[in-house]
């Protein structure tokens, strides 16, 4: 299965109208987290990628998990739970074929080189410093490099010398807003930068 799916397609049985207003929601839902990551700092939009992230993927996994009561629940996914961390859900998402191997490195690769910095280091720090290394996270998924390339095309800009923190809301907000339709559909849309 591929969680993250970029491209355009028809969706069966749907008419035009139907897709146009999924594209708009796809396209509001984009706009709302690009809004909510620009009004962040740094520290606090990495912070509220990861959570996003980590709640999305939460919410995908119990869905995969038989009818339980809660208190199984809070042994699975509670704070202490079996899969409460990060890592472990993302063990648990490729195991059970929720994300592929190739968005695993991605959040993977987003959680050590990006999110742990921030959220165990007290020293102030900010993305530019870590371009590097987000540049290595963005590469490990080639859709949605891809897609962010274009989208920085488009908008007149050279990829080299856009700055990270630009890049990062764009990237992050593509992923979380592709983690919020994928209940609703596994087919996504592509979107502007406004």
């Amino acid at each position: 299965m591929n969680l993250l799916n970029y491209a355009v397609r028809p969706i069966p049985g749907d008419s035009e109208f139907v897709n146009s207003e999924k594209e708009e929601l796809y396209q509001s839902t984009f706009d709302f987290y690009f809004k909510i990551l620009e009004s962040e700092g740094d520290r606090g939009a990495v912070l509220t990628a990861s959570a996003f992230i980590e709640h999305e993927l939460s919410k995908i996994m119990r869905q995969r998990f038989p009818q339980q009561e809660e208190s199984d629940k809070d042994h699975i996914f509670g704070s202490h739970g079996v899969l409460s961390g990060f890592d472990s859900k993302l063990k648990f998402a490729y195991r059970f074929h929720i994300l592929t191997k190739e968005e695993i490195s991605f959040f993977d690769g987003f959680r050590k080189n990006i999110r742990n910095p921030f959220a165990h280091n007290f020293t102030v720090m900010n993305l530019a410093s870590l371009r590097d290394k987000f540049i290595g996270v963005l590469q490990s998924l080639s859709p949605i490099n891809s897609e962010v390339k274009s989208l920085i095309s488009k908008k007149g800009m050279q990829f080299n010398e856009t700055p990270t923190r630009y890049l990062f809301n764009i990237t992050m907000a593509l992923i979380m807003t592709d983690l919020s339709f994928f209940e609703m559909t596994p087919k996504f849309f592509k979107v502007q930068i406004k």
